[in-house]
């Protein structure tokens, strides 16, 4: 049964495919080239990376990038991972059907390591296939990095499924939403104290010439440690001729994996069933009636027009109700943690000084940012689902909607942005006008974030999923994260060469920062204004996709 059911779902990405590819010929070609286009760019910017570090360097290297690699695959699991397992809509079909319950977890885990590998295929294949080229892997070798790159993408798939079974018979097979947050917030934990075991070795000295030198040269021995470190044994063995070591080494990942499939099939089988996964019903006189109805355009909300303002407010009481998503927009802020245990860790005998914790506090909020504004700004069309009809329905356009998707998003990122950063000045003992330069950061990003997240959902938007917590297109994630790092890294640049002017005889400073401010602010309107003028376009021309 179980390869009926992978079978049966083979067939349907497969008719997916043949689909939109018919329908959108010319959309697909140029999605399929960009994609190629972005898997070729990553794969060589690896490789060349890599080819510049001589030695034991390069071997820290590749334990660092199976360890950051692996991070990325973990912390953003559960939503996948939950919605697949739990919150499918199509449990009511399967738990009618001669299925034993174990084949429907055992298909529901490849799904969910399909689901959560999507921006990896992207973004961590070109890096590991990067690792082997620069490793001079032989024939052998590749085959065996092909089997390591399949145990590396369902590891953290197995890992965050047996915390959600065990997660279920703590809670209760009823409480499903309280079993997510309970495993989000663990996971949260447990990648801010990876962070931290990382950077322990880091020597903050500021003051130092050779500061910025010794921080980028500093490295940890935890990302030697398993389960990443695990992997890139296997590859530096592999690499280096000893192929009976590799294989030993894979040998045993594909035990451990085994193990995991294993024990989430026979645990998971017999909590999953469409009793226990569906929705937990309100209980009998939940519902509340108000006497009067609360007007959409108070406060804030009344320098905008009605329509947007009445969508404003149903998205905001939409992302508070909706536990998956306020779960993964919670997620992240536990990473502003890791400054205060840095603090605590360096101790009162340390030459490091509380004020230096601000910019690490900065850089954490940054980390915040642009995961919140990913996830709220990409999925912010795909929740209207079929409600979608009402708004092309009603006389406004598909500006409209877009715009007020912008602006809840915007509104939403930017004020958890503005309180994370007055509690990192207070705390840290931030001179005022780094809490300034904060909100002067802070406020284009969001924007230009925001803008570009609702932009490109509009322009390839996705209404009818199976998995609640992907709400968006494939293409639609990919570009989106893509487009998103390339703005960053932009704006990286521009404030990079500010401070390089900054240092030539004869400069102005306030001139050259107020300069590259401008700049920054021009291209994060930019970056907010076209893609959302692109995606109202492509709106209001959709046609629903059965």
């Amino acid at each position: 049964m179980f390869l009926l059911l992978l079978k049966a779902r083979i067939r349907g990405l497969i008719n997916v495919a043949r689909h939109t590819a018919q329908r959108s010929r010319l959309t697909a070609v140029v999605l399929t080239l960009i994609g190629l286009w972005l898997f070729g760019v990553l794969f060589l910017g690896f490789h060349f990376i890599l080819e510049l570090a001589p030695g034991q360097n390069r071997v820290e290297m590749v334990y660092q990038l199976f360890y950051a690699l692996f991070l990325f695959l973990l912390a953003g699991s559960v939503p996948f991972v939950s919605g697949t397992m739990l919150q499918a809509g199509d449990y009511l079909l399967l738990g009618s059907a001669p299925i034993a319950p174990h084949s429907i977890v055992a298909a529901k885990l490849v799904d969910a390591t399909v689901t959560n590998s999507l921006q990896f295929a992207f973004l961590g294949v070109p890096a590991i296939l990067a690792c082997g080229m620069s490793l001079g892997l032989d024939i052998v070798g590749w085959i065996g990095l092909s089997v390591l790159i399949v145990l590396f993408v369902m590891l953290p798939v197995l890992l965050t499924s047996l915390a959600l079974i065990l997660g279920l018979r703590v809670f209760g097979p009823k409480r499903v939403r309280a079993a997510v947050t309970a495993v989000s917030a663990i996971l949260a934990a447990v990648v801010c104290l990876a962070i931290v075991s990382q950077a322990r070795n880091i020597r903050l000295e500021v003051h130092s010439p050779v500061g910025l030198a010794s921080l980028a040269a500093s490295t940890s021995p935890t990302v030697r440690q398993p389960p990443s470190g695990w992997f890139a044994t296997a590859l530096l063995n592999l690499g280096n001729g000893k192929t009976a070591e590799g294989a030993a080494d894979i040998g045993r990942l594909g035990l451990l994996v085994a193990s995991l499939y294993g024990l989430c099939m026979a645990f998971g089988g017999r909590l999953l069933s469409e009793a226990n996964t569906s929705e937990e019903s309100a209980p009998v006189g939940s519902v509340v009636s108000h006497s009067r109805l609360r007007p959409s355009r108070s406060g804030l909300l009344g320098l905008c027009s009605a329509p947007v303002a009445a969508i404003v407010a149903k998205d905001i009481r939409y992302v508070v109700r909706d536990a998956m998503l306020l779960s993964q927009l919670s997620a992240p802020i536990i990473l502003f943690l890791v400054p205060f245990v840095l603090a605590i860790k360096a101790g009162a005998g340390s030459l490091v000084r509380i004020e230096d914790m601000y910019p690490i506090s900065g850089v954490m909020v940054a980390i915040i940012l642009f995961m919140q504004t990913s996830t709220l700004a990409l999925s912010s069309i795909g929740l209207e689902n079929r409600g979608f009809w009402l708004v092309l329905t009603s006389p406004n356009g598909g500006m409209t909607l877009l715009w007020a998707k912008f602006l809840m998003c915007t509104a939403v990122c930017t004020f958890v942005g503005f309180t994370l950063n007055v509690i990192g000045a207070i705390m840290f003992r931030a001179q005022f006008g780094y809490l300034l330069l904060g909100f002067a950061i802070i406020t284009p990003a969001s924007v230009a974030l925001c803008g570009l997240g609702v932009g490109v959902s509009g322009a390839l938007p996705r209404f009818i999923y199976e998995n609640p917590a992907h709400r968006v297109s494939a293409w639609a994630l990919v570009i989106g994260f893509f487009a998103s790092a390339a703005y960053v890294l932009v704006v990286a640049l521009i404030f990079a060469a500010a401070l390089f002017a900054v240092e030539q005889p004869n400069a102005n400073p306030p001139l050259i920062y107020a300069a590259a401010w401008a700049v920054f602010a021009v291209l994060s309107a930019a970056c907010a204004v076209v893609p959302i003028a692109i995606g109202a376009r492509r709106i209001e021309q959709y046609q629903w996709e059965h």
